[in-house]
C-alpha cells in the first residue's frame, strides 16, 4: 500500500500491526515511514522514536530522525 502510494490505507494497516505487535521495533518503524511519506513529521518522529526505543540498534530509525530533527 505505501509503495502503491496509498497512504491512509497503509497508516491504517501499519497502525493495526503496531496493535498486534506493541513490542516490534520493525511495526513502529514501518508507521514512522508511512507517517513521514504522509507528510506527517510530528507522528513519524513518535513512531521512529518508539521504533529505537525497542530496537536501540535501529541504525536506519537513528539516522531517520536526526535528518528528521535537523533544523
Amino acid at each position: 500500500m505505501l509503495r502503491a502510494n496509498h497512504l491512509k490505507e497503509a497508516i491504517e494497516i501499519f497502525k493495526l500491526n503496531v496493535a498486534d505487535y506493541p513490542n516490534s521495533a520493525n511495526a513502529y518503524d514501518s508507521l514512522g515511514e508511512a507517517y513521514l511519506t504522509a507528510g506527517d513529521k510530528e507522528l513519524a518522529i513518535r513512531n521512529y522514536e518508539k521504533s529505537v526505543e525497542l530496537n536501540p540498534k535501529n541504525d536506519g530509525g537513528i539516522e531517520t530522525l536526526k535528518k528528521l530533527r535537523a533544523p
